[in-house]
């Protein structure tokens, strides 16, 4: 794949940048449905060659879905990828190696412009005032930028069916364009209605050693809607702005560690003055750098002032400058004890009288389990049910249903898969089938990739995330973290100072969220009555479960809790759910938790011949074909390792029969508790089950030495 080449990106993020790419065609068409559904939007790619692939869509969300599939077809095979923002008629028609032309544009919904020179870019960059979002095509050997303003009356070329174009509209038109070129110096020839402009949420490949491949990205800058004129307006306001930032000469001249919360945020706020961000920028970063703060901490201060958020290519070569000149080196706090001069202004250490302290009742997000605003963790073996408990109190949550007779506080829900993706959906399906309960357009939130807590970049990333979910949905009640491990990043879980950094960014969630954070982790290796890692997380925490699982039962047992009395045990068992068939007929199950209350099981009968046949070729498969994990354990059978060993055994006439025979054996074996799955992924269940795979592994490690020689 191209994109592989010269970047190294995993597939979700790569999604992430496409998903903004169709974020931002649903910005620029969001109008054009209003006059004409039929209007087309032109997607083209052009190679180093100057080979040209266009194609039309309707401004329709399976129109622009297609667009956003077709360009990441083309991007894939070298092709930097372009649209018009303008819409195209309904009667024009492509062919191969053309485009559309001015004739085939209806109307104009933007001004742009296309800043390709450094200086250029710089004027687009700072503006504050005219364009309602940028594009950022390339930062290599410095930034250029695309600027949108959006016209408050569209300008319409073709007002007939004899499609002539209004030849004074299109000279308005070019008129507005020539005047934002003049004003902001950018590329002359921007004239034509049919232009084509970068799209952004693809990469786009460098033409020469001068610059690099990168991903083409956008970013909001206000909602303002301009009049056609608007570019001929004095604009007084400005030069106001530039007489009030006379007024703070004096707190730039200040030494950075001497300048107040107040004084910083005068900065910021000039800042927003053409001209004037990176004096103000670089005196704010110098001071928080000084204060100690760390990059995440100062990137989220300042985030609204920067034009492309707290990822700010700039802002972050500032925040770098200021701690290679060793500006954050100063210790303030030392400074205050050796003049005995604290900084009051700057303190964030309150203290209150213990008779104001208030005393309240605890609040639960899950009825005696979960208490709101804390911190908890649940862990355990593998396979042991604990991601289960996780998804069920995920779902639980989002859409307000009891979890197994306790009462949860509704509310917005983020699950951090670390692993495990691929069954998530499934497992998700047999909760709402067994609960009777859809989660369509709930508040229920899963994440494609694991998170890095450890590095600062990823956890801004989450928080960005969660920022965005906030600002339409409100905030989470409940935040998971599934598992630990995936999710821990670039550092040792067994080191207090790593484990101490990775609650610290788990405490910055919780309290900027007001939300609860619960954590699926993996028990410890040698200890298996703890949390694995440094002893820091399980201090840390409010409140702590162990699930563990014996034969077919699983039991969550309490092993924390800070401020209120310890639950019961509750104990569930697996039940097994179908949920669908797949593309050859046979049942996709899943499995969902039922209280052991619930059960209600028969008295257990004979196994039959034919079930008695499916087990005992199970076993053989799983001496044969069975999987071990990392530490030596027994990690299950693959349900098409076991098929194939079925068949072969099986002495039935044909595939159908076979298919038949196993689906409905299978069935039945999982029924009766005598084997589990979990992600097509097949155990032993029932009393003899850890015997069994005790002696699965033995033969499975003897089997590999063997092997090895």
């Amino acid at each position: 794949m191209v994109i592989a080449m010269n970047i190294r990106l995993d597939q979700n993020l790569i999604e992430n940048y496409q998903t903004e790419g169709l974020n931002f065609l649903k910005r620029i068409t969001a109008r054009w449905q209003g006059i004409n559904k039929n209007w087309q939007l032109e997607i083209c790619a052009i190679n180093k060659n100057k080979k040209i692939k266009s194609s039309l869509f309707l401004a329709t969300l399976e129109g622009l879905n297609a667009a956003i599939a077709q360009a990441k077809s083309w991007n894939e095979q070298g092709f930097n990828i372009y649209f018009c923002p303008n819409p195209v008629r309904a009667e024009t028609k492509l062919y191969s190696g053309k485009r559309s032309s001015d004739k085939d544009i209806v109307a104009a919904f933007y001004n742009f412009v296309d800043a390709d020179s450094q200086a250029s870019a710089q004027t687009v960059f700072e503006d504050q005032n005219f364009f309602c979002f940028k594009v950022t095509t390339g930062s290599v050997p410095f930034r250029r930028l695309h600027g949108y303003a959006e016209l408050k009356e569209p300008i319409i070329f073709i007002h007939d069916q004899a499609l002539d174009q209004s030849a004074k509209a299109v000279a308005d038109w070019r008129a507005e364009q020539q005047k934002l070129i003049n004003k902001f110096h950018s590329d002359p020839v921007i004239k034509n209605t049919s232009r084509l402009m970068r799209l952004p949420g693809f990469l786009s490949y460098a033409k020469d050693q001068t610059r690099k491949d990168e991903f083409v990205t956008w970013s909001l800058q206000n909602t303002n809607l301009v009049d056609k004129d608007f570019f001929t307006h004095p604009l007084d306001h400005i030069d106001q702005k530039k007489s009030q930032s006379i007024k703070i000469r004096d707190v730039l001249n200040l030494d950075y560690h001497a300048r107040t919360d107040a004084m910083i945020d005068e900065m910021l706020e000039a800042s927003k003055i053409t001209g004037n961000w990176h004096i103000n920028m670089r005196n704010v970063t110098a001071s928080l750098v000084g204060r100690g703060w760390s990059d995440f901490e100062i990137t989220r201060k300042c985030a609204q002032f920067c034009n492309l958020g707290a990822t700010d290519p700039d802002l972050l070569k500032l925040i770098s400058t200021a701690r290679d000149k060793g500006w954050g080196q100063k210790n303030n706090i030392t400074d205050s004890f050796k003049t005995g001069k604290a900084d009051t202004q700057n303190n964030k250490f309150p203290l209150v009288r213990a008779s104001d302290l208030v005393s309240k009742e605890p609040e639960f997000v899950v009825e005696g389990i979960l208490e709101t605003d804390s911190l908890a963790q649940i862990f355990g073996d593998p396979q042991c049910g604990k991601s289960f408990i996780g998804i069920d109190i995920a779902a639980c949550v989002a859409t307000g249903t009891p979890f197994h007779g306790r009462q949860v506080k509704k509310g917005s829900v983020i699950f951090v898969a670390g692993e495990g993706h691929s069954g998530l959906r499934r497992r998700l399906s047999a909760w709402e089938k067994h609960n009777n309960v859809s989660i369509n357009g709930v508040s229920l939130f899963i994440s494609k990739m694991p998170a890095q807590f450890l590095e600062e970049q990823s956890a801004l990333s989450v928080q960005i995330a969660i920022d965005e979910i906030v600002s339409r949905e409100g905030k989470p009640e409940l935040i998971i973290i599934d598992t630990v491990a995936r999710n821990f990043g670039p550092g040792d879980e067994n080191a207090t100072q790593d484990m101490g950094r990775f609650v610290a960014a788990l405490d910055h969630l919780k309290v900027r969220y007001a939300c609860t954070v619960l954590l699926i982790h993996h028990s410890g290796h040698s200890d298996k009555n703890r949390g694995r890692g440094a002893t820091a997380l399980k201090a840390a925490l409010d409140a702590e479960f162990k699930a563990e699982k014996h034969g077919e039962t699983i039991t969550l047992k309490n092993t924390k809790m800070k401020d209120s009395a310890p639950p019961e045990n509750i104990s569930w068992r697996l039940k097994s759910v179908d949920i669908g068939a797949n593309s050859d007929g046979e049942i996709i199950t899943s499995a969902v938790l039922v209280s052991n209350h619930e059960n209600n099981l028969p008295k257990i009968k004979p196994l039959s011949q034919s079930e008695e046949f499916a087990l005992n070729n199970f076993v053989q498969a799983c001496f044969k074909y069975g999987r071990l994990d990392d530490q030596g354990n027994f990690a299950g059978l693959p349900l098409e390792m076991w098929r194939k060993h079925y068949y072969s055994q099986s002495t039935l006439d044909n595939a159908d029969s076979k298919n038949t025979a196993f689906a409905r054996a299978r069935k039945s074996l999982q029924n009766r508790g005598e084997i589990s799955v979990l992600d097509d992924v097949y155990f032993p269940s029932g009393s003899n089950a850890e015997k069994l795979r005790r002696q699965f592994a033995q033969a499975l490690i003897s089997k590999n030495d063997e092997v090895l020689g």
